[in-house]
């Protein structure tokens, strides 16, 4: 039986701009990958160093030795064909002398069939794979559930297809198709890059962003959120992570996993979110109303994009939580007036005195919207 070592090198990841739910994990990164590619495993060793700091989280080389099964399987909509493919080895003093071997994976809907790719992408629930769509050669992104979650999730997987299935705009991702398998569920979406708005702020962490690029960067993000509540959707998780970015700074809502159609003006319950994003009613656990608490993500994220740091920050859930509520944060004196007024009008603690989407775009602010072209490269130093 041929076996393969992956290594994983040290990675250094800023906490200060990734949530906690998107960190990486030594463990969740082993399991998430395993499980996407159905393989039985057998653990060697693994090694994870615990974070020094808040901003040290190292995770060490490791060794994960596993089988692998060829397959071809009869699904319930399609078909998933995988075959064991031999790549040429890559030079490695740490890999041992045995084939590098890897999968390729054929979903099949229709006439249409997907060849999926590498991971760019991993979620809680789920992994994302870029995807090549055949015959018309189309790059797409693959979103894969595994059919073996609870049924909690299961019907918050099926709710995320109804929706999705619902919009159509330009600062929304493009929602093609769903195809399950007997052991997984896949969404097709558009390609649009492998760089998430959090990424690409933490490239620029030597920097800081101009306001004109921030106001050509967060007027489309409140554009696309506004378009969500006009159809009365909340998203729930609002967050850098969940957004995608170009190389034209042109932006992509993505990530519907919490969101839900409300039903006139019914509160809501659920405590979900990522804890940096979560409003004050939220953390409370209080009932609370969708919009505005779409609007205060829509504050934290402001005030990323203006600061690189976060309003409320702290290394314990507890305190963290008893900052959001208190609502007292400290805005930079290089962020401008108008800047500043925005940021205050999103972050109150009082969610029926937010701004709308609507208001916001109405902002001094955001009244003046730069070419895109034009301010792409610019930034400048603190």
């Amino acid at each position: 039986m041929e076996k393969l070592k992956l290594h994983i090198n040290a990675v250094r990841v800023n906490p200060i701009l990734l949530s906690k739910r998107s960190r990486v994990s030594g463990i969740s990164l082993r399991e998430s990958w395993l499980k996407s590619t159905g393989i039985s495993r057998k653990m060697k060793s693994f090694n994870l160093i615990t974070p020094r700091s808040p901003s040290d989280q190292i995770i060490k080389n490791s060794s994960i030795g596993y089988e692998r099964k060829t397959q071809a399987k009869k699904c319930v909509r399609g078909i998933v064909v995988s075959k064991k493919v031999n790549r040429p080895k890559t030079p490695c003093s740490d890999i041992n002398s045995e084939d590098d071997l890897s999968e390729e994976r054929i979903l099949i809907s229709g006439s249409a069939s997907y060849v999926l790719g590498k991971q760019i992408g991993n979620g809680a629930y789920s992994i994302v794979k870029e995807g090549i769509k055949k015959p018309d050669e189309m790059r797409v992104a693959v979103k894969i559930y595994k059919r073996s979650l609870n049924n909690k999730k299961t019907q918050d997987t099926k709710n995320e297809v109804r929706i999705l299935k619902k919009l159509d705009h330009k600062n929304v991702v493009k929602f093609y198709e769903s195809i399950e398998t007997a052991d997984n569920l896949y969404l097709v979406f558009e390609f649009i890059s492998e760089q998430s708005l959090c990424v690409y702020l933490h490239s620029k962490r030597k920097e800081r962003l101009t306001e004109d690029v921030v106001r050509t960067i967060f007027a489309q993000i409140v554009a696309g959120v506004s378009y969500l509540h006009s159809k009365d959707i909340v998203h729930r998780d609002i967050k850098l992570d969940n957004m995608l970015i170009d190389s034209n700074l042109k932006i992509k809502l993505i990530d519907f996993g919490f969101a839900t159609i409300l039903e006139r003006q019914k509160r809501l319950s659920t405590f979900c979110g990522t804890p940096n994003y979560m409003a004050p009613e939220i953390v409370s656990k209080k009932m609370y109303y969708g919009k505005p608490a779409d609007v205060w993500a829509l504050g934290i994220v402001f005030f990323a994009l203006l600061t690189s740091t976060f309003p409320f920050y702290a290394k314990e859930k507890r305190d963290l939580y008893r900052k959001i509520i208190g609502g007292k944060f400290v805005v930079p004196e290089y962020v401008s007036k108008e800047g500043k007024a925005l940021i205050e009008k999103m972050l109150r603690v009082d969610p029926s005195k937010r701004s709308s989407c609507k208001e916001i775009l109405d902002s001094p602010f955001l009244t003046v919207v730069k070419s895109v072209t034009s301010l792409k490269l610019r930034t400048h130093r603190p």
